[in-house]
């Protein structure tokens, strides 16, 4: 818990979930219903055990279904994705994307992840890209594949300066990213069959 980031709840209400920045870390606590007390589950580090992309964790985010976590590793510019053990809350490492790896782009300095509703794709916000990418998500398996991203002063796009989060809107149609560099909030229309956003204003 050496510098915590964000805090996920698991969808049954059992589990909570916290990254750790200073620590390069994702732990997990069992919590009881009736008083909301944490008890300490465990912890996966960065660099241990094949663990990889955690490197100042920082957001996070699970999917519906609550088989899987994605974290984001802002030092690592990466997004790492683990399986969930829903009786005992315990995570396994599953994989990682990480910027300049196979054609990936846009998350320099990610900091932010969000799944869309449908559970089909994932966007983050990339803070020294100055951009916002979309990834395909394995619904089986939990993987992530690179699809693309919309990066500050390219092809008109404008307001992603220092890009700090993301979020969808409840009917799945539209994407909000505000930019700290650009003192904006920027908004794309989101094809939900492709995950591809249009930028629009």
């Amino acid at each position: 818990l050496d510098g915590p980031m964000s805090v996920a709840l698991s969808v049954d209400g059992t589990r909570v979930i916290v990254t750790g920045n200073n620590d390069d870390s994702i732990s997990w606590f069992n919590r009881n219903a009736a008083t909301g007390a944490l008890a300490y589950g465990g912890t996966l580090t960065d660099n241990a055990n094949s663990v990889s992309g955690l490197d100042e964790a920082n957001g996070i985010t699970l999917s519906a279904d609550g088989k899987h976590i994605y974290v984001t590793g802002n030092a690592d510019d990466a997004v790492s994705w683990y399986e969930r053990n829903a009786h005992t809350g315990a995570l396994i490492y599953g994989g990682m994307l990480k910027d300049g790896g196979g054609g990936v782009d846009g998350l320099d300095g990610a900091l932010s992840i969000i799944l869309s509703t449908d559970g089909k794709h994932a966007y983050v916000s990339g803070s020294a890209d100055n951009a916002v990418s979309w990834h395909e998500r394995n619904a089986s398996t939990g993987a992530l594949i690179y699809g693309g991203m919309l990066q500050d002063g390219v092809n008109g796009v404008d307001g992603l300066e220092g890009a700090w989060d993301v979020m969808l809107s409840v009917d799945g149609k539209h994407a909000y990213v505000p930019g700290g560099g650009d003192d904006a909030v920027s908004w794309y229309e989101r094809n939900a069959s492709t995950g591809a956003l249009t930028y629009g204003g």
